[in-house]
């Protein structure tokens, strides 16, 4: 006679030292990336590499889903991730689409796995943070390094280690984050006050010493933001009126420095034609082209012009020659011209002569207006954004200049989903979709596939459609519809803000270094439990 034995499920003994340590690895793992997010790529490729052996190197699958099924804002995630994967059916190019399935891998790899994990301790979360700053410094200080001990061309050298943009969006995180922890009651607070102020203070004026224009945007929009957000919270009644002050102060002066560096820009040095002088001092005539009205800080760039003098003169004090290009491929001469009209100095021998080496030496790579050249100079960032504007609605020509490109590949996006609105083009096909209706358009843009449209939004209504875009937005303000399972603290909402202007601005799902860093920031930030520890 057979005998039927029920099978009895073997229970896995897990030891207490086993399980801490993949835990620890775990935490571990997430200090490399966080510190690897502003400097190193290899670091944010291992950390993730060590995600994976923790998660799964102690077999409590049970207790893992069933925390990761508690986790609403982690499976909402999942579900964007997955919806890039289901684009991928009507993706054309299938090597392009697997490329953007690696590089989001970030959206879902980061919320499920810390919804897996046991949640970490608040100090251990802090810490983690903390090692983000950490890289933020370390990246500040190679531009640095670079700024005091390298010959710098261009004010995107001094952000070596990470892109000009994305570190100015770091440093722009940071400083929320370094007043988060300054807050802090003593014991959840890792370094002293004056450490953190510190701190601060040099991240602020690199910031601003970087020209990183959307950095220093993104800070001034979220500093009123942040401050509205302290008014509504129970803080005292002389703090409450000096944050009034502070705010009204910080709006109306940025307001009003605006206001006077557009119009300062638009205001041009007219002078009749019958003032303009004949003859240079060397006794050559002038050549006044009054049909061009290109200008440089007011002061219009094609009068006072003789090219001969201005040959000669500049052949004498620079390598690169006259009728050649400056080190950005430029024409030589127009950049020449640019910079001479922009110190108000005729194009002439005598302009030359006026000039400093340090002048020669910007000239050489490509500075087209001595503001450009500027530490400290917000002005000579906002000329450069609007006369790039101006050059683009002038021509209709975007290449080679950031804004009118980004302007140029919006309206673009906007027709092509206008075509395609429910389902998109396919997560892999994004740039195949833009590069055919800038055909359609007859654009001036040369494009080859090399980017997508800057704008994530655009970029996700391409590649799902509409419904596609629903969905990330609801994956973006999910925490809000689980409010008293989350309790975020004010840097979250801060970050929210980030990640919702950074979308306007760039493909932040497009890069590495983009996913990671706004994938860690969001669910660190959840991770972050609001309790009353603030001072």
């Amino acid at each position: 006679m057979c005998k039927f034995t029920r099978s009895i499920p073997v229970q896995i003994q897990i030891s207490e030292t086993y399980r801490r340590f993949f835990e620890t690895l775990f935490w571990v793992s997430l200090c490399v990336l966080a510190f690897g997010i502003p400097t190193s790529t290899v670091f944010m490729s291992v950390a993730q590499f060590g995600f994976g052996v923790a998660v799964f190197a102690v077999p409590d699958y049970v207790a893992k889903l069933r925390r990761l099924f508690s986790n609403p804002v982690a499976l909402i995630w999942l579900g964007l991730y997955f919806l890039f994967m289901l684009g991928g059916f009507q993706s054309a190019d299938t090597d392009y689409f697997l490329k953007e399935l690696r590089t989001k891998m970030p959206i879902w790899v980061l919320p499920v796995a810390l919804a897996l994990m046991p949640q970490l301790e608040q100090k251990k979360v802090h810490f983690v943070l903390h090692c983000f700053l950490a890289g933020t410094f370390l990246a500040s200080a190679a531009g640095l390094y670079n700024l005091l001990f390298t010959d710098i061309s261009d004010y995107r050298q001094l952000s070596p280690m990470v892109s000009h943009i994305r570190l100015g969006i770091y440093l722009t995180f940071s400083l929320f984050l370094i007043l988060r922890f300054m807050l802090l009651k003593k014991p959840l607070r890792l370094l002293p006050r004056a450490v953190y102020a510190l701190l601060g203070t040099a991240f602020l004026l690199w910031l601003f010493y970087l020209n990183s224009l959307t950095g220093i945007l993104f800070f001034a929009i979220l500093v009123p933001a942040v401050g509205l957000y302290f008014l509504l919270h129970n803080i005292s009644w002389p703090m409450r009126r000096a944050l009034v002050v502070f705010i009204l102060i910080g709006v109306t002066g940025t307001a009003f420095y605006l206001t006077h560096t557009v119009l300062s820009f638009y205001r041009v040095n007219d002078e009749p034609f019958s003032s303009l002088p004949v003859y240079t001092r060397e006794g050559n005539p002038y050549l006044h082209d009054t049909t061009l009205h290109d200008t440089e800080n007011g002061n219009y760039v094609w009068r006072y012009l003789e090219f001969a003098e201005l040959e000669r003169a500049w052949n004498l004090r620079s390598t690169l020659p006259y009728s050649g290009n400056d080190n950005k491929g430029n024409v030589l001469k127009a950049t020449l011209c640019r910079y001479l009209a922009s110190r108000n100095l005729p194009r002439d021998a005598e302009g030359i002569q006026a000039l400093s080496d340090k002048e020669i030496h910007d000239i050489e790579n490509g500075v087209p207006n001595y503001l450009y050249a500027r530490s400290f100079n917000i002005k000579g960032r906002i000329y450069e954004t609007l006369w790039e504007w101006e050059a683009y609605k002038g021509t209709g020509d975007p290449n080679g200049k950031s804004l009118s490109a980004r302007v140029e590949l919006w309206k673009t996006a906007l027709r092509a989903i206008g075509e395609n609105p429910g389902s998109g083009y396919g997560t892999g096909d994004v740039r195949q979709a833009i590069k055919k209706q800038l055909i359609q358009n007859d654009s001036k843009l040369v494009y080859y596939g090399q980017f997508g449209p800057h704008n994530q939004y655009l970029a996700t209504a391409l590649a799902l459609g509409i419904p596609g875009l629903l969905w990330m937005l609801f994956a973006f303000f999910s925490p809000l519809f689980f409010y008293k399972k989350y309790k975020p603290t004010y840097l979250f909402y801060t970050l929210l803000g980030l990640l919702l202007l950074a979308a306007l601005n760039e493909d932040i799902f497009e890069t590495q270094a983009s996913v990671t860093f706004f994938a860690f920031a969001y669910h660190m930030l959840l991770a972050d439990k609001r309790e009353d520890n603030e001072s």
